[in-house]
């Protein structure tokens, strides 16, 4: 059983978040995890660099999506939205005003028509093409959980349809931060649960 595990590095509380992914690697995954922090400036590419404390010391990254088309399942943990999905650089101070708002979300949604229909959320193209690629040449076993708020409510199901696997998430809030709370969900969905997450595929 192999994961990957991102999370921002930009923001507030993205220590916790790291600290959860840490702990996740190890007594969750027994090692065969690689985590990567997230790097987010407007108008670029995200990008994804190996995060050397929280990864298990002798566990080496042969690439990102490499890593990603290898996993069994894959993992995001930090603040997350139920249209924003992945929200990378929560009240950042210094992409504030550079990015015209508080938060930056790469991989949103768009409102379906008629609005409030909350099983109609699409994603934007960033954010289909992301989450495709994901989950390409996976087999049906493959999960994505997202460890974010409100992350089971709508966008998960967005998710899913764009990856074609099955993907985990919360409805209401989420303490990601806390790596005594997510350890048990993430362990009971490895061993065949649903840890208390609204599951969609």
């Amino acid at each position: 059983m192999s994961a990957v595990i991102i999370h921002p590095t930009q923001g507030q509380h993205v220590v916790s978040f790291q600290a959860t992914a840490y702990h996740a690697a190890r007594k969750v995954y027994g090692g065969a995890a690689i985590v990567y922090g997230t790097k987010y400036q407007p108008g670029e590419k995200v990008k994804f660099d190996v995060d050397t404390y929280a990864t298990p010391k002798g566990k080496r990254s042969a690439g990102f999506w490499e890593e990603v088309q290898a996993c069994d399942t894959f993992v995001y943990v930090g603040h997350l939205g139920y249209i924003d999905g992945p929200i990378l650089a929560y009240h950042d101070a210094v992409l504030y005003s550079d990015d015209g708002g508080k938060f930056t979300q790469p991989w949103a949604t768009t409102r379906s028509d008629p609005p409030g229909d909350v099983d109609r959320f699409f994603l934007d193209t960033p954010g289909t093409l992301f989450w495709a690629h994901v989950g390409n040449g996976h087999l049906p076993s493959m999960k994505i959980i997202l460890i974010g708020c409100n992350s089971g409510e709508t966008y998960a199901g967005a998710v899913a349809r764009a990856a074609g696997c099955t993907v985990f998430g919360y409805v209401g809030s989420c303490p990601a931060g806390n790596a005594g709370s997510i350890l048990p969900v993430l362990t009971d969905i490895e061993n065949g649960g649903n840890g208390g997450l609204k599951e969609w595929r």
